[in-house]
């Protein structure tokens, strides 16, 4: 809009503190169980309960599966509430929020997100640095860091069922999730061995 060539501006990343995640390498499973994770704030913006009756859909086709929330917000009542209704209560697990994420995502083999919007999605970074395989909406540093395919899956459309589709392909795609996993880890040493010179350079 300005009349600024495109090849003269170079967008970078946030540089995050990843050392702590890079250090936590997840244990890779290629038999079930199978464990999805969310790590964030329980806000209205995060969707959880799209992610909830996502997890309802798949679990009934995929039981061997367990779905693991971790955090404080608002919404606590409610998603109580949500896992309740959909008879989810032996295969969901609410835990309070821990200092300790690099601990949770080593834990678990795939991490969701279904935020209506991001600023940057950082959390998204953690869980690429941890070997999590990811399935998010297409918010925050999805399309510039976190990329479609490759890092995970990014779910464009709207419906329960779409996300879930997008979820039960991780539990089946053994080879796809493991590619994730060294390109998630890949991506992050890159950002983590950013300088703050290179930056200001």
């Amino acid at each position: 809009q300005k009349g600024i060539a495109s090849g003269k501006i170079t967008v970078l990343p946030i540089r995050p503190e990843l050392e702590s995640f890079l250090g936590r390498e997840h244990v890779f499973r290629d038999m079930p169980p199978y464990t999805f994770l969310y790590v964030g704030r329980l806000a209205p913006e995060k969707n959880i309960s799209r992610m909830l009756r996502a997890f309802a859909e798949l679990h009934s086709e995929h039981p061997q599966t367990h779905f693991r929330i971790v955090g404080d917000g608002e919404e606590n009542e409610s998603i109580t509430a949500t896992v309740k209704s959909l008879g989810l209560q032996d295969s969901v697990s609410l835990v309070s929020w821990t200092e300790n994420v690099p601990s949770e995502m080593a834990k678990a083999d795939v991490f969701l997100l279904a935020s209506k919007h991001e600023s940057y999605g950082l959390v998204l970074v953690e869980a690429m640095a941890t070997g999590l395989p990811i399935v998010t909406t297409d918010v925050g540093c999805v399309g510039e860091v976190m990329k479609n395919e490759i890092h995970g899956i990014v779910v464009y459309e709207d419906e329960v069922t779409t996300y879930a589709r997008a979820m039960e392909r991780m539990v089946t795609d053994t080879e796809f999730r493991r590619s994730c996993d060294a390109e998630g880890r890949k991506t992050a040493q890159i950002l983590a061995r950013t300088t703050p010179d290179e930056y200001a350079q």
